[in-house]
């Protein structure tokens, strides 16, 4: 009887040649002495890749399931039993077991159980369990499985179809033998079959369940061959996605590696690292050179030629006006409390630094996280700028500077816009202009 989880799993890890390859490989092992399958087991396993190394064991298992003679079989079983030890050129395990007569599989390896077991299992998934309850724990067993348990498990489901399809072809030899296993007896009962067109009720139940056994069998195969399938795609694809993100990893890590960290560079160098990263989405020398830029520009009293070059992008939502400090700054306003990480290094803590300098730093990180919203913004991610255009209104209304609490609601109108939340939208240019109607109410 063909058994559909060899074929399935063979066009996942085989696919043709590979299949072929394989199946050459077996039969000649299983047609040769004995010294001569240890030898070409051990030079044939030892540098297949670990897919075609799998789908060796699954062809070997496949053919034992196919084959008639004896001898043959038990050939086959013992190479995709030894097939690991012959990898691993323990070549003296395969010989012995070859040389042994053939045992049960629980004695294969750590992970094995024995096919009393498995069919005690399913013996009790088909009595107990509805359909439902019986892919659950179809999909829970297989996963949790090894590979060389799985194999095992298929190599049990195909041996209990083949013992059913025995049962099957030995009761159909039983067909008439209602009235007794003469010849006498037969014929009768093959004449009264045919006058009443009816088969015996107690042969023809049996018949019955013995074809439900073969179909909830092959059943399971198929399905066992399903999970696997999926299993290894998900495998694969896992591996893939890890694999990529480790590529653009050490690529990104490269890339930094060859520009130094937090070099100081003129502000001619600087705009045009900016200008390169609305274009490409990522500033040259990673997020923390770009930091030091700012903050260098910043110090340089330069930050306008920033926002100038970010509105030319699209980030004038704020107004046409460039922010200086000293042009909000209110003299006698108190110590201001550092709420949020200093973003370059003071030359004293930030509480003995007189109110005016703490206003121009508090004043400047503001401008250089509303630089950061409204990069995240015009690359896309509306949902990062939403978060830094709402801390940009916290640290304006710490500082109690209304024009920056406008700006920071403009930007979050922006957002709204972009994401179609028109109602909100609305709401933040409307305190926006409130703001800027109450320049003094901080």
């Amino acid at each position: 009887m063909a058994n559909p989880l060899w074929k399935g799993l063979t066009k996942a890890i085989g696919v043709g040649a590979a299949y072929v390859e394989h199946s050459n490989f077996a039969k000649r092992a299983a047609d040769g002495t004995e010294a001569d399958a240890v030898a070409s087991l051990s030079a044939y396993v030892r540098d297949l890749s670990d897919a075609s190394f799998t789908g060796l064991k699954m062809t070997l298992a496949w053919h034992a399931s196919q084959e008639k003679d004896t001898g043959r079989k038990a050939r086959f079983l013992k190479l995709a039993e030894q097939a690991d030890g012959a990898r691993r050129n323990n070549t003296s395990t395969v010989k012995q077991s070859l040389a042994a007569p053939h045992r049960s599989h629980s004695a294969a390896a750590p992970t094995a159980v024995g096919f009393e077991a498995d069919l005690g299992l399913v013996d009790r998934w088909h009595r107990e369990l509805n359909e439902e309850e019986l892919k659950t724990a179809l999909v829970t067993h297989v996963t949790a499985m090894d590979e060389g348990r799985q194999i095992q498990w298929g190599n049990h489901l195909a041996r209990m179809c083949e013992n059913c399809a025995a049962n099957i072809e030995a009761h159909e030899a039983t067909r008439n033998d209602a009235f007794g296993t003469s010849f006498e007896d037969r014929m009768a009962y093959m004449q009264a079959r045919m006058t009443s067109g009816q088969e015996d009720p107690k042969w023809l139940r049996k018949q019955q369940e013995l074809q439900q056994l073969d179909a909830f069998f092959n059943g399971l195969i198929n399905r066992t061959s399903a999970i696997i399938l999926e299993q290894t795609s998900q495998k694969v694809e896992s591996q893939k996605a890890f694999l990529e993100a480790e590529l653009a990893r050490r690529a990104k890590l490269k890339e930094e590696s060859e520009m130094p960290q937090n070099a100081a560079r003129t502000p001619v160098d600087i705009l045009a690292a900016l200008k390169e990263a609305m274009t490409s989405g990522s500033y040259p020398g990673g997020p923390e050179q770009q930091k030091t830029d700012m903050m260098a520009m910043i110090a340089a009293g330069r930050h306008e030629e920033v926002m100038e070059l970010l509105n030319a992008h699209g980030a004038d939502e704020g107004g046409d006006e460039m922010l200086s400090s000293a042009d909000y700054f209110r003299p006698g306003t108190g110590q201001f409390a550092l709420i949020w990480p200093v973003s370059f290094p003071l030359p004293v803590p930030f509480e003995e630094c007189p109110p005016d300098v703490q206003f121009n730093v508090l004043f400047s990180e503001w401008v250089s996280r509303m630089a950061a919203a409204h990069a995240a913004m015009h690359q896309g991610d509306n949902g990062g700028a939403h978060v830094i255009f709402s801390e940009c209104l916290e640290r304006a209304r710490q500082i109690k500077v209304q024009e920056l609490v406008a700006r920071s609601h403009e930007g979050l109108a922006k957002v709204a816009e972009k994401t179609n939340e028109r109602t909100a939208a609305r709401a933040h240019l409307h305190l926006a202009q409130e703001a800027r109607a109450n320049p003094d109410n901080a």
